[in-house]
């Protein structure tokens, strides 16, 4: 558990930007040599929640890969 403070941080919310999204959890992180087996889209717009959605950390997904949009 993380308080609000360090999650919430400028620096911490801009590590998530363009890191790779998978389909489910692989068995593997995501690394330069198995990127391109794994990832399928990328994480952008990094932001803090308002009004409701203020205790969570919300992002855009950009979803790159056929099989999983469909």
């Amino acid at each position: 558990m993380r308080d609000a403070s360090e999650v919430f941080r400028d620096v911490t919310m801009a590590s998530f930007e363009g890191k790779p999204i998978t389909d489910n959890h692989p068995d593997e992180d995501v690394n330069p040599e198995n990127w391109s087996k794994l990832a399928r889209g990328v994480v952008q717009n990094v932001r803090r929640g308002v009004g409701d959605e203020e205790d969570f950390l919300l992002a855009d997904l950009l979803v790159m890969d056929k099989d999983t949009i469909a």
